[in-house]
């Protein structure tokens, strides 16, 4: 959900299944524009889980990244955002 403050240090980022994906590129930053990562992970996986330093604001996207041939990789999500309090 967007903009959730968290009562525990780690997140679990969930996302549904896309259609032709291998695997999936996650990405956390402390900026919204996402030019200071945090930490990024790719993982075949629907789910990760992260620990967030506590107070800063961490904004968050993903995207699907095909099977080959296809070279192209989906569009990221709209930017998401969590805090751990």
């Amino acid at each position: 959900l967007p903009s959730q403050i968290l009562i525990q240090l780690q997140a679990v980022f969930l996302w549904d299944p896309v259609p032709g994906a291998e695997s999936y590129t996650l990405q956390l930053s402390t900026r919204p524009d996402f030019k200071h990562l945090l930490h990024a992970i790719t993982t075949t996986q629907t789910s990760y889980a992260h620990d967030l330093p506590k107070g800063t604001p961490v904004h968050w996207r993903i995207r699907a990244n095909p099977r080959p041939p296809d070279p192209a990789a989906s569009n990221w999500t709209n930017p998401q955002m969590v805090r751990w309090e």
